[in-house]
């Protein structure tokens, strides 16, 4: 997906056209709250110890609220992307550990 956005960054800014990628971890949604309710339930223990178990390995050492991914959209949306394309955003509290 990356590349893809990169060659039609490069196919699309001579139009005024910017593309641009965000890459999420984990994001506590609703839906996503409940998986982890689920799972916490099937192990017997509260969502809170779920949760900080499955954030271990995150350096942040959370999830993303719905939130704060909109104010990332909200930002490539808002003049602060003006001179952005094919850019890969990572919003994933560190996880991905490539440069």
């Amino acid at each position: 997906m990356v590349g893809e956005a990169k060659t039609l960054a490069f196919a699309l800014g001579p139009k005024g056209i910017y593309v641009n990628t965000l890459s999420l971890g984990g994001t506590l949604s609703p839906w996503y709250r409940d998986k982890i309710d689920d799972r916490a339930q099937r192990a017997g223990v509260t969502f809170e110890a779920q949760l900080a178990g499955e954030t271990e390995n995150v350096p942040l050492r959370k999830y993303a609220q719905p939130s704060e991914v909109a104010a990332v959209v909200e930002g490539l949306l808002s003049p602060l992307s003006d001179h952005m394309t094919g850019l890969n955003i990572l919003h994933d509290g560190g996880f991905t550990r490539a440069y």
